[in-house]
């Protein structure tokens, strides 16, 4: 019961932005049980939030081992190496990519690491998968697509991104 205990804690930390203590948290169920998949994701989180991305990677990539279904792991480690090392952030999506087939949040975060790589017209492939498959409200990705269309130069088509955005989120 300590690792669930100390993980509570730690998740009350993070929620409240104290991510030092929910660190430390983190780290002592993660001492407790190794494969503990919720203390590893709550240690890699408030190290990521930290800006600690070598260390959260790390943890990510155990939280890989410890649950290899759960989908949540990949996307935070391609996340996370997105600014440490791109090529590996693909690498882990196209695992990803393997495992869950249909799932289109690969595709966003394919477009985001792209974007973040300054490939523009793979940016634009993915993130164009992604909104054919994914019928929701994602204003996070069409604001950074629309962006994406403003640097290759589509002013009208990031301009038409923008303008549906703002009813939806007028403060953006």
């Amino acid at each position: 019961k300590k690792k669930e205990a100390l993980t509570l804690a730690g998740n009350a930390f993070f929620k409240a932005g104290l991510y030092q203590q929910a660190a430390e948290m983190g780290r002592l169920a993660y001492e407790t049980d190794g494969g503990y998949f919720p203390a590893i994701m709550l240690y890699g989180d408030a190290l990521y939030e930290m800006k600690k991305y070598g260390d959260a990677s790390a943890l990510y990539e155990a939280a890989i081992h410890a649950e290899p279904n759960e989908k949540s792991a990949y996307l935070k480690t391609a996340d996370v190496y997105k600014y440490i090392n791109a090529e590996r952030s693909l690498e882990v999506l196209n695992q990803f990519k393997e495992k869950f087939p249909s799932d289109p949040d690969v595709n966003k975060a394919m477009g985001s690491i792209y974007y973040y790589q300054n490939k523009i017209d793979d940016a634009i492939k993915a993130y164009d998968t992604y909104f054919a498959e994914f019928k929701g409200e994602d204003l996070e990705a069409q604001e950074e697509y629309a962006i994406i269309l403003y640097i290759k130069k589509d002013y009208q088509g990031s301009l038409d991104k923008v303008n549906a955005i703002l009813p939806k989120d007028p403060k953006s």
